[in-house]
């Protein structure tokens, strides 16, 4: 938009609403910048869609190793009103299936996520996946009860 047409959309100041602030003529409008260029905020850190972590993967070669073939973020379990819970893997053997979740650092969010999808969904079997060297696996696993 051009600076006059932003001036003539400006509201004009009467001679007598001047005079009543000590002014003998409108102030100045500064255009030295355009106020819709705003620049777009940073955005957030999440992790994309593109490929898992590398403790995921290596997860993921653990099981291939043993035998398994995980299925990554193929099954999106619906647990609360708007809320999806997308484990990293899901194995399926027979008419079960372990789902798992391969976390470096648990947060809040997460432990309440495994948790309700745990206990909404008691046909599957949950298992908490930390690195840990002192296993004779490299892996503790733990099973995320209901």
């Amino acid at each position: 938009m051009s600076r006059d047409k932003i001036l003539a959309k400006l509201p004009r100041m009467s001679a007598a609403c001047l005079r009543a602030n000590g002014l003998t003529q409108p102030p100045a409008v500064d255009m030295s910048h355009d106020p819709h260029d705003v620049t777009p905020a940073k955005p957030t850190l999440r992790q994309d869609r593109r490929g898992p972590n590398k403790t995921e993967a290596a997860f993921a070669a653990f099981l291939e190793g043993n035998g398994a073939r995980p299925i990554r973020e193929g099954v999106g379990l619906r647990i609360g009103n708007g809320c999806v819970y997308w484990p990293d893997y899901v194995v399926l053997s027979g008419r079960s299936a372990n789902v798992y979740e391969v976390k470096g650092h648990m947060r809040d969010d997460a432990a309440v996520k495994i948790k309700a999808a745990a206990s909404r969904f008691p046909s599957f079997k949950f298992f908490l996946v930390h690195r840990d060297k002192s296993a004779p696996s490299g892996w503790r696993i733990e099973e995320v009860l209901p």
